[in-house]
């Protein structure tokens, strides 16, 4: 396995028949999506540390726009609710003919004024099994367990209330 693996197999969130059920198009600023890993490693493998490959916050970036805009939010970098985005935890562990995957995401709705007013945390998880794990199981399971994680964040209806509410 390369010690730096590509990320960019995160699959497009999908939400079909979640449209909101909302008289107009609620508007938000997508703000900064920060990388707060404590550890860049994504999983050591043979001895090996392995990292992604590319950045991880433009991968997730385009993977959010094109949730929200399918989701019927448009985004506006004038809008009054900003959505601010941390990748908290983003690993994978091999154990015997499986690879276990774990991301964690946190959203948090930025007000005017710069008030934080609604925190969410998402998680997302996947398992391969596979009798001859390959590096393209293990990119498979980490953008499962990131769409999983991305795809809470979409569908949370107590964030979708409060964009609604500007």
């Amino acid at each position: 396995m390369n010690p730096r693996i590509s990320i960019s197999q995160i699959p497009i969130v999908k939400v079909k028949g979640a449209k909101l059920d909302i008289d107009y198009k609620p508007r938000v600023s997508l703000g900064e999506i920060r990388d707060d890993r404590s550890d860049p490693v994504l999983l050591e493998f043979e001895g090996k540390e392995i990292e992604s490959q590319g950045d991880v916050q433009i991968v997730v970036r385009y993977v959010l726009q094109k949730a929200l805009r399918l989701r019927g939010i448009s985004l506006e970098k004038e809008a009054p609710l900003i959505l601010e985005t941390s990748i908290t935890s983003w690993n994978a562990e091999i154990v015997e003919d499986k690879v276990l995957t774990e991301a964690v995401v946190v959203g948090d709705l930025i007000a005017p004024g710069g008030v934080s007013i609604y925190s969410g945390v998402y998680e997302g998880f996947d398992e391969v099994v596979s009798p001859e794990l390959l590096e393209r199981d293990v990119q498979r399971a980490l953008g499962k367990a990131m769409h999983q994680a991305l795809t809470n964040l979409i569908l949370d209806e107590s964030l979708l209330e409060y964009l609604a509410a500007y």
